[in-house]
């Protein structure tokens, strides 16, 4: 059970990283958008990821979210969410 488990999870690296590469992308150009337009699709975006994914990948994306609004100009947008 242990072996398939890990089959899986290796099965699921590249799409995983793929996820985190598009939202990466994403995040990078809300940062520079309008403050209120941002945070609005931003909401979309993890509304969206919940819906979507288990909630281990909802956690992963509050992740990333989290670390490019805390490095990032748009630090404030986290806190409003």
């Amino acid at each position: 059970m242990a072996l398939l488990k890990a089959k899986k999870h290796e099965a699921l690296k590249p799409f995983n990283t793929y996820i985190i590469q598009q939202y990466k992308k994403h995040l990078k150009a809300l940062l520079y958008a309008n403050n209120n337009f941002s945070k609005t699709i931003l909401k979309r975006l993890v509304i969206k990821q919940l819906s979507l994914f288990r909630i281990v990948d909802a956690v992963k994306t509050f992740a990333i979210v989290g670390f490019y609004l805390s490095f990032k100009k748009g630090h404030f947008l986290l806190k409003k969410l």
